[in-house]
């Protein structure tokens, strides 16, 4: 059940069937934090039923795959970070999604960079914005059916994302607005490079941030905190606008809530330190200070692991890149704001409250950044700032 160039037809067939998505629940319990046999989960859904439905374990496997919850190698069955992170949501072991599960599942529809999100994406970038209802909507007596699978047309409606009004208008539910805004305008710009993201970009972002994660996990574990390891999560899996893509732990003294690392992962497939950082990564930072770390893995290659790859750690990047003799810093603008003495500073707008729905991003200016360092170390070597 390897993710490809398109989803298999045994995984729109999954998304299509297995419409209780409270399936999800009881996949994850089943599987756990520690991952079961695959024949484990075949004789769970044998002949157990919920709520009377009886759904194929192939399906519900299938179901959970296409949406990024579950891995499947050699007859073992374990949950990706985005799946332990879903499992640990549901503390009270309930059978239906709660409504933070619910929120991240639509997070990570709306903003992964899975294929499931891609196809969604046809579908959701087929509406309009309706000035008079203020909600996005598409007309099939004008524009005939929705583009996009029938399948995913049901799974965003049991996600309360896409709604029916009886006379041929599918709307999006006003609530998620904002993230149809957002994704908009995402599909009209061009990556901070200049360039259309391609397939292997996206994938090594994705592969850049599981080895971001799986070495904080490690160091937590080293640090004698296994009980915070299990808890760092890709936050970039279902909400990319928050200005950092891991949530983590500074280390032994850290209290398990809230969370106090912050990290921003970027990558090269070179050997050189050269990154882009956003105006709400900026802001994020500012905010943060010392919590706040990107991790600059150099040398990247899909599949390597983080001893293949040169790792750089930068603290405190908002304060750290103005250092001129460590840094340079490309941008064509950089917009500075004097505050009176005295002046309250303004908080800068929201991503989402532009003028229009689609309108253009005022503050989210994006800066390139060049580090002096050669690269010339030996792969696996790390560099603390």
């Amino acid at each position: 059940m390897r993710e490809t160039q398109n989803l298999s037809e045994a995984q729109y067939a999954a998304i299509g069937v297995v419409r209780d998505l409270g399936e999800i629940n009881r996949l994850l319990s089943t599987i756990g934090g520690d991952g079961v046999d695959e024949d484990v989960v075949h004789k769970e859904y044998e002949w157990n039923t919920v709520k009377g439905y009886m759904f194929r374990s192939e399906d519900v496997l299938n179901l959970a795959n296409a949406l990024g919850l579950v891995e499947v190698s050699d007859g073992r069955v374990s949950l990706t970070p985005f799946g332990s992170s879903m499992w640990r949501l549901n503390k009270t072991g309930a059978y239906e999604l709660v409504e933070e599960q619910k929120r991240r599942l639509r997070g990570w529809i709306f903003y992964s960079l899975s294929l499931t999100s891609v196809k969604v994406d046809e579908i959701l970038l087929a509406f309009k914005f309706n000035d008079n209802s203020k909600r996005y909507e598409y007309s099939i007596q004008d524009y005939g059916e929705l583009p996009g699978r029938r399948e995913l047309h049901f799974f965003l409606d049991s996600l309360e994302v896409i709604r029916r009004n009886g006379s041929g208008i599918v709307f999006v539910d006003p609530r998620f607005n904002n993230h149809i805004a957002t994704k908009i305008r995402r599909s009209r710009q061009i990556t901070d490079e200049g360039i259309q993201a391609t397939k292997e970009t996206i994938e090594l972002s994705r592969h850049a941030e599981k080895l971001a994660f799986d070495y904080e996990q490690q160091r937590l574990i080293s640090a004698g905190r296994k009980d915070l390891a299990v808890r760092v999560e890709i936050v970039a899996d279902y909400d990319p606008t928050v200005g950092y893509d891991i949530l983590s732990y500074e280390g032994r003294d850290s209290a398990v809530e809230p969370p106090d690392r912050f990290v921003e992962v970027k990558c090269t497939k070179s050997a050189i330190v050269k990154f882009f950082i956003s105006g709400t990564e900026l802001k994020v930072a500012r905010k943060y200070r010392n919590q706040y770390w990107i991790y600059h893995l150099r040398n990247i290659k899909q599949k390597c692991k983080i001893d293949d790859c040169n790792l750089k750690e930068i603290q405190d990047p908002a304060i750290a890149i103005l250092d001129h003799t460590r840094f340079e810093i490309n941008a064509k603008h950089l917009h500075v704001h004097s505050l009176r003495k005295g002046e309250p500073k303004k908080e800068e707008k929201d991503i989402h409250d532009a003028k229009s729905p689609t309108g253009e991003l005022k503050h989210d200016e994006t800066a390139a950044l060049n580090s002096g360092d050669a690269g010339g170390e030996k792969g696996g070597s790390r560099d603390t700032d």
